[in-house]
């Protein structure tokens, strides 16, 4: 989950929590992006295979 409040707007961040490793802390917005590609590399260059994000795990997070 991210969290977007008037500091992350101002800083260009998220805050992000995940299921799993809780608090992950402020993270820059180009970072999770790039994270989140990383993660999810099927839906990027398979569009049609995007039912498949849901699933997708975020461990370098």
């Amino acid at each position: 989950m991210a969290v977007v409040g008037a500091k992350e707007v101002e800083t260009n961040t998220l805050s992000i929590r995940t299921r799993a490793s809780g608090e992950l802390g402020v993270i820059p917005v180009d970072e999770v992006v790039d994270k989140m590609k990383d993660a999810m590399p099927a839906v990027v260059t398979e569009p049609s295979r995007s039912a498949g994000c849901a699933n997708a795990k975020f461990e370098n997070f």
